[in-house]
């Protein structure tokens, strides 16, 4: 099955977020947009994983996540992957500098013992809301979206972490939660 490990956000989030997708997205029919209910925060993409292994990878979330106390986010601007004038994924910023970045090196340096292949690019935390299929028409979409580039959508107390299932689907991509993980120290 088709795996990955993230964080969720509250729901008062993501409509703000959903508001900013709703005002681009007429802008250009070239761009994958994410549904506001799919927003989440990915911490390790595994791929396919066996139930085997699934259950190790269980095994190991419940112990790292009990290492770590709850922390809180800032849900803020928007951004895009390489760079604004060549856009290929589109995002809105996530910012903590310590504790996530904590949480994401151990769970990284976990499942790599597992053979999980380790990610090659700097930890650069964001919720992903688009991803361009055609560069036409993505000026106007840059433009709207850089109204929002200071824009606060909110703060997020994180206590839990979540081992999520992905199933791809013509119309996109369906999640659900395979097993939660409570932060643990207080």
């Amino acid at each position: 099955m088709r795996c990955f490990i993230a964080i969720d956000l509250p729901i008062e989030i993501k409509i703000k977020i959903g508001h900013v997708i709703n005002l681009s997205s007429p802008l250009s029919g070239d761009i994958k947009w994410v549904p506001y209910e799919n927003i989440h925060l990915t911490l390790k993409f595994l791929g396919e994983v066996d139930d085997i292994l699934l259950k190790e990878i269980e095994q190991r979330l419940k112990i790292i996540c009990l290492s770590h106390k709850p922390f809180s986010i800032t849900v803020k601007g928007v951004g895009a992957f390489p760079n604004e004038k060549k856009p290929n994924v589109l995002w809105i910023g996530v910012d903590n500098a310590g504790s996530l970045k904590n949480l994401y090196q151990d769970i990284e340096n976990s499942v790599s013992e597992l053979g999980f292949e380790r990610e090659n690019r700097k930890h650069s935390p964001h919720l992903t809301i688009g991803r361009i299929k055609n560069k036409k028409d993505v000026l106007q979409v840059m433009n709207t979206l850089n109204e929002f580039k200071e824009k606060l959508f909110g703060f997020a107390e994180i206590s839990e972490v979540h081992l999520m299932r992905s199933i791809l689907h013509s119309t996109g991509a369906e999640y659900s939660k395979i097993s939660s993980f409570r932060l643990g120290r207080k």
